[in-house]
């Protein structure tokens, strides 16, 4: 396929609009309502830190003792979840 130059431009600037919009979208979930930056845990991640497999995992989630996000169908956790969760687990 061959394309010239001016339309390579034109196309490279609506491809780097749409990740800007994207990046846009994205910045609210990571910040907080004070504005301090979150951190984001995904499934291993968690699976790693609390030494429980993914099975056990979603369990906590089907209980609702573990709260999480969802991110473009991916799932996600604050710092802030896990502590309430391995406190409440106690």
């Amino acid at each position: 396929m061959n394309i010239d130059r001016d339309n390579f431009e034109s196309y490279m600037e609506r491809i780097l609009e749409q990740i800007e919009l994207l990046h846009q979208k994205t910045d609210k979930f990571m910040t907080d309502t004070g504005g301090k930056e979150l951190k984001l845990l995904d499934n291993q991640d968690l699976c790693q830190l609390l030494n429980i497999n993914k099975r056990t995992l979603q369990r906590y989630r089907s209980k609702g003792t573990l709260k999480y996000l969802r991110i473009g169908g991916k799932t996600f956790y604050t710092v802030e979840q896990v502590n309430d969760f391995i406190k409440n687990s106690d």
